[in-house]
């Protein structure tokens, strides 16, 4: 009785270390291994009309003259870069880690600190959304960004 007790928990053992072998290479375990890698902003948009959310006709798609990418490191460092025209800007430096299972806190070097929402994220794309107070009121602008992963 005892050898089969012994080798049912053997074999239970067994297979779930086959199980945990099995993960596939480039699975993503976390948030934060699928924030790393490189960005790049496909469409964009604001609340123009201030009603609290984006509509349809808000939201833009990035144009080919302009390039705009977030290189999200592993270290927890990173690089915004952003080319206007074949004209590129210095490149941000920024540290980043998330807060919570949808906050990625973004600061950059400049003393500029971001809090975006993260809506929706996978190994190919990633939505940010960002609320601020309108400067000298209290209304509520909503910024909202699309990435695809390079």
């Amino acid at each position: 009785m005892n050898k089969i007790y012994l080798f049912l928990i053997l074999s239970f053992l067994g297979l779930i270390g086959f199980a945990s072998s099995c993960r596939k290479s480039g699975e993503f375990t976390t948030i934060s291994d699928r924030v790393e890698g490189k960005w790049k902003l496909a469409r964009f948009a604001s609340d123009d009309n201030l009603n609290g959310t984006i509509d349809n006709y808000e939201i833009h798609t990035d144009t080919s003259t302009r390039d705009y990418e977030l290189l999200f490191n592993k270290d927890g460092s990173g690089i915004n870069t952003n080319t206007i025209n074949g004209v590129k800007s210095p490149d941000l430096k920024f540290t980043w880690y998330m807060v919570s299972y949808d906050s990625l806190r973004i600061a950059y070097q400049a003393n500029d600190t971001l809090l975006y929402h993260v809506s929706d994220i996978s190994s190919k794309q990633m939505t940010l959304t960002y609320t601020s107070k309108k400067e000298n009121s209290g209304i509520k602008e909503i910024r909202w960004f699309y990435f695809v992963k390079i």
